[in-house]
């Protein structure tokens, strides 16, 4: 058995995007618009749970580019119990990773009042999470005070006045629910992170 030598090692457990700019890896290149890895735009999975009649209402928009080339809303199925819920959310999460390879999931975490509401909405974040995590794919959480700098807001800013901001930078299918504005916020405000 060989031992791999050092140059092999590094270029093995080298992650595929590290958020940050990266000047001493020849495959990154930065402009003023994206960030570009190895020839491709980089892809972000923006997600929010939120609850509607006592059950998740999830938001799924995927950003390549600034530009929505996806945007879904995911219920939760009427007639299942809560572990078959969470397995269906799970599964459409896992699917939108397996099929667009982000390179980061930015979850929109549910900041309402009243712990029972936001129990249910943090089960579907964890679904998603988990998604994430099996797929070995970097998550990022945003709450309203982490958008508020990408938003341009210096001090305020309601969640809604950063998600709308947020998303007037954003092309391509339209983000019309709340669940879809809040997803598509926490994946630009990702987006203006890993482009710095």
């Amino acid at each position: 058995m060989g031992v791999p030598a050092l140059e092999d090692l590094a270029e093995s457990t080298m992650p595929e995007l590290l958020g940050e700019r990266v000047a001493t890896i020849p495959e990154y290149e930065q402009d003023t618009v994206h960030l570009i890895y190895r020839g491709r735009t980089i892809v972000i999975l923006g997600t929010h749970a939120r609850v509607h009649d006592k059950k998740y209402l999830a938001g799924f928009v995927v950003v390549d580019d600034r530009q929505v080339v996806r945007a879904r809303s995911v219920p939760a199925p009427p007639d299942a119990d809560p572990g078959r819920q969470l397995e269906e959310l799970h599964s459409v999460a896992a699917g939108l990773i397996e099929e667009f390879e982000p390179a980061q999931v930015a979850v929109r975490v549910y900041e309402a009042p009243g712990l029972k509401v936001r129990l249910i909405a943090h089960r579907g974040e964890g679904a998603i999470l988990v998604a994430a995590g099996r797929a070995a794919v970097p998550v990022s959480l945003w709450y309203l005070a982490g958008l508020r700098k990408p938003a341009g807001f210096q001090g305020g800013g309601t969640s809604q006045e950063c998600a709308s901001k947020l998303c007037g930078e954003l092309t391509g299918e339209p983000v019309a629910t709340q669940e879809l504005e809040q997803a598509a916020a926490a994946a630009a405000a990702a987006m203006k992170k890993s482009s710095r």
